[in-house]
């Protein structure tokens, strides 16, 4: 096998102060860019919605180039490589789970750059002037104003060393082994596709318009060549290479080649006719003409061959595109494909006349998934493993006002897996702490495997695990500390007692101000008694019996509370009554230890129960509440399973409120 001696045929002669200098004199300016990750853009970005905003980033980056002077090159560059993923390890058995899972496969990540070639435009036989070099900066600085969507890093000497390093390395293999005559690169296969001539693409861009992938519950938009950077799993070296030119030069170019390809007839005929409509449009200013070229690198074990030609004619296929397979050109094509050596790429060899609003579809606007510092392990689209901090770096990052989220779906559509997921990687750091409300043990697996780092709690209609006492709160004078009493906690009371009275009668109580009003003055009233008498104990029997004697002694206002009403319904939960043991224990809460790392409440055996499982609920929340105020971890996370039950009640409204205000306090 015949190697390369690359020193001699790079056409690369200087790199100093963050440009390349070429041998024949080009200038080029190098940008790292950071693309939207893939399957993130919106119809609005890629495609027309109908209203004319649609192609937002194409019409931008057409912009910026229709901005570089004439003599200018834009190339953009896609290196798609393998890279091991840095997952979190813990020592637990889900996250060696998990490591174990991924451990050893290959997973594609992406680099991106755009190249700012000025042509020829000094020469190295003679001592030049950094004022040539600095014509050349108020070009680059408004590109680069125009790309600021994408974040463009200027690349200074380190970058272009260690891009020239990945470029010819192709991912730590030896150059020495390139080999261009027979197309490998040691044991590995090198294969190259190239737009060279008018592919008749000028109605990719409406293709480009209309063209999304469908799901039952969203729709994916993604960049044209997508289906070549990320569906052909191996290293790929990804270029779009635009020229602006003098449009009267373009011209002439058109009437010389239609001249010399005359003689072939019939044969010509379809080119000549092209040509002369693209003259004719130029000729009224309608369309910016450019110099075009687009190819890919693609180098993978010659033992998988067969497998990654087959991927490759799929994604070209999604493409819409049949390029040129490069054989005798391959060198040269490759070497002119090196960031800042685009000049080495000429009319009509190497690149066609077309219009810069049918090519810039081509350049690829989606990179891979950022992996953040520390987080969940998920699935990208593609299967490869991504660690994501949906809570605190979107924070930081303003991504998020809150650390609220919902998931809404249909029965049977993965809420409960995807929220098992999500937990699963929470519970594995000391961070965060877990509070699970479920109706339907769907958590009872996940609290297994997290072993003693788990609290379980399962209510049953008959069991000690109910009883509770809301009413036992901080004993304080509501006269002189009227905050801490009134707010939260006489709030909370009065919806509970308006629950209970209200849960299956149909009141509508809570619609009624007046009477709200007065519960919480007649619980305002009662607690003040209690401490006027020293009475530190209290429970909802003791604010019962209270409300009788009121009713006995005449001072309740009738037109605001129906002492009937209230003394059939909440009978039940007395110390007489069915459900005595709701609300009349010596504790003010049911109990979970705030030391664990997650805790869950299953609610199924008490769904059913009518009478008692608003009331249930009521009173887990009150736990809920107490425990992730004791919890000594940073965050704390209410996890409501099957929340519309809650939602669609009036009262749990302000449950979940008084919930969750001191929680985020803390």
């Amino acid at each position: 096998m015949a190697r390369t001696n690359l020193e001699n045929i790079i056409p690369i002669y200087r790199i100093g102060d963050g440009y390349v200098i070429a041998k024949d004199g080009s200038v080029t300016v190098g940008f790292i860019l950071t693309l939207p990750e893939y399957d993130s853009l919106s119809k609005a970005d890629l495609r027309d919605d109908g209203s004319g905003d649609g192609m937002r980033l194409y019409t931008q980056l057409e912009a910026a180039i229709k901005d570089l002077d004439e003599g200018y090159t834009f190339h953009q560059q896609d290196i798609i490589y393998y890279a091991p993923q840095d997952l979190p390890h813990y020592d637990n058995y889900l996250s060696k789970t998990v490591n174990r899972m991924y451990n050893g496969k290959r997973w594609l990540s992406s680099k991106s750059y755009i190249f700012i070639t000025k042509q020829k435009s000094i020469s190295i036989q003679s001592d030049y002037s950094d004022e040539a070099i600095d014509k050349i900066v108020s070009v680059i600085k408004r590109f680069r104003a125009a790309l600021s969507q994408f974040s463009p890093r200027r690349m200074d000497d380190k970058d272009w060393l260690e891009y020239l390093r990945d470029f010819f390395s192709m991912q730590g293999r030896c150059a020495l082994d390139l080999s261009f005559q027979d197309q490998k690169f040691g044991n590995y296969k090198m294969a190259g596709i190239a737009v060279l001539a008018d592919p008749h693409i000028k109605s990719l861009r409406d293709k480009v318009r209309n063209n999304a992938t469908s799901s039952p519950y969203a729709q994916r938009f993604n960049a044209l060549v997508s289906p070549l950077c990320w569906s052909v799993p191996c290293y790929k070296i990804i270029n779009n290479i635009i020229s602006r030119e003098d449009p009267v030069a373009i011209r002439k170019h058109l009437k010389t080649f239609t001249r010399n390809i005359a003689f072939l007839g019939k044969a010509a005929a379809s080119h000549i006719a092209s040509a002369e409509t693209m003259a004719e449009i130029i000729e009224t200013g309608e369309s910016l003409p450019v110099y075009h070229h687009f190819n890919a690198f693609l180098i993978y074990p010659e033992n998988e061959e067969t497998a990654i030609e087959d991927k490759l004619d799929i994604a070209l296929e999604k493409m819409q595109i049949a390029p040129t397979r490069l054989s005798l050109d391959f060198e040269h094509i490759f070497m002119s494909s090196i960031g800042g050596c685009c000049s080495g790429l000429e009319f009509p060899l190497d690149m066609y006349p077309t219009f810069l609003d049918e090519v810039t579809v081509f350049s690829n606007l989606e990179a891979d998934y950022a992996q953040a510092r520390d987080g969940i392990v998920l699935n990208d689209t593609h299967g490869k493993p991504v660690v994501v901090d949906i809570f605190n770096e979107t924070m930081r990052n303003s991504q998020i006002s809150n650390r609220n989220f919902t998931a809404i779906g249909p029965s049977g559509s993965g809420k409960s897996v995807s929220a098992n997921k999500l937990i699963s990687g929470l519970v594995q750091t000391d961070e965060y702490f877990n509070f699970i409300l479920d109706d339907g043990e769907s958590y009872e697996m996940l609290h297994y495997l997290m072993g003693e780092k788990s609290g379980y709690m399962r209510m049953t209609p008959t069991g000690e695990e109910l009883s509770s006492n809301p009413f036992l709160i901080p004993f304080v004078d509501p006269k002189n500390d009227s905050e801490k009493l009134l707010v939260p906690e006489l709030e909370m009371l009065t919806s509970l007692i308006l629950l209970l009275w209200d849960q299956n009668n149909g009141l509508g109580l809570k619609d009624d101000p007046g009477k709200t009003a007065y519960i919480k003055k007649l619980l305002y009233d009662f607690y003040s008694l209690r401490y006027e008498q020293r009475t530190e104990y209290v429970n909802f029997d003791s604010f019962y019996k209270y409300i009788i004697q009121q009713h006995e002694r005449g001072t309740l206002n009738d037109k605001y509370f129906d002492f009937d009403s209230f003394e059939l319904v909440l009978h039940q939960y007395s110390k007489e009554g069915e459900w005595s043991l709701l609300l009349n224990s010596q504790n003010n809460s049911l109990n979970l230890a705030p030391q664990l790392r997650m805790c869950i409440v299953e609610l199924k055996a008490v769904s059913n129960v009518k009478s008692i499982y608003k009331i249930v609920l009521y009173l887990v929340m009150l736990m809920a509440k107490k425990v992730l105020a004791e919890a000594p971890t940073k965050y704390k996370i209410f996890w409501l399973d099957e929340a519309w039950k809650l939602l669609d009640d009036p009262y749990f409204g302000d449950f979940i409120k008084y919930l969750c205000a001191p929680v985020q306090a803390a």
